[in-house]
């Protein structure tokens, strides 16, 4: 389960949190700088479960999303399959991807 405030997203299991990504937003752009697993659920795929739900949440309210977190790049970089869903990214640093219609471009 997720929880956003103005400028983190919580990331819950059983009514703990175990994960935050952060962001700044301007309207319907976000821009993602980064994320943090609590050091005792590391190596879990906490991370990963954590991103589908945002970019899950993203895709449901039409933001657009702007990476500059290296982490997060990697994730969308290593789910090829998963990104037929996700919303359109902008490039924005050398860390950023485009998404669109489904294909990575970079």
């Amino acid at each position: 389960m997720i929880k956003i405030s103005d400028n983190k997203i919580d990331y819950f299991i059983v009514e703990r949190v175990v994960g935050n990504v952060f962001f700044t937003r301007d309207n319907n752009l976000i821009r993602l700088t980064s994320t943090i697993v609590k050091p005792e659920e590391r190596g879990k795929g906490i991370a990963s479960k954590m991103l589908e739900e945002v970019f899950n949440y993203f895709r449901k309210n039409n933001y657009k999303v702007i990476i500059e977190c290296s982490y997060v790049n990697k994730w969308i970089l290593d789910k090829k399959d998963y990104t037929e869903d996700m919303p359109v990214f902008e490039k924005f640093s050398t860390r950023a991807v485009i998404i669109r219609n489904g294909k990575i471009a970079t």
